[in-house]
């Protein structure tokens, strides 16, 4: 199974700009050296800060179309992945950074 995509990985649309998680849908359950483990909720519909593409910049983020684990679930919501990406409404994004190693959970 690729690395989990843990709360603190950067994600970021194909023009740089960070992808902000949607607030209050982060889990607490599922960490990996004390930080949780993003689900699919956290980027459905997350919102892109200062994204520089012009005339249109991305400012909103699809439903993830790849990196959706199929094995692993917190709180009944799909854990993420390293390999994630989806699409925004001017571009894409992905998640950025190193895998995750897990030491306790």
């Amino acid at each position: 199974m690729p690395s989990l995509l843990l709360a603190t990985t950067p994600v970021t649309c194909s023009h740089e700009a960070p992808v902000v998680p949607v607030p209050g849908v982060e889990q607490t359950v599922l960490k990996v050296n004390g930080v949780p483990v993003a689900v699919l909720p956290m980027y459905t519909g997350a919102t892109v800060t200062g994204c520089p593409q012009q005339p249109v910049p991305c400012a909103t983020a699809a439903a993830p179309l790849t990196g959706i684990s199929t094995a692993l679930r917190v709180n009944g919501q799909p854990a993420l992945l390293l390999t994630l990406t989806g699409l925004t409404n001017a571009g894409t994004y992905k998640a950025q950074g190193p895998p995750s190693s897990v030491t306790s959970v």
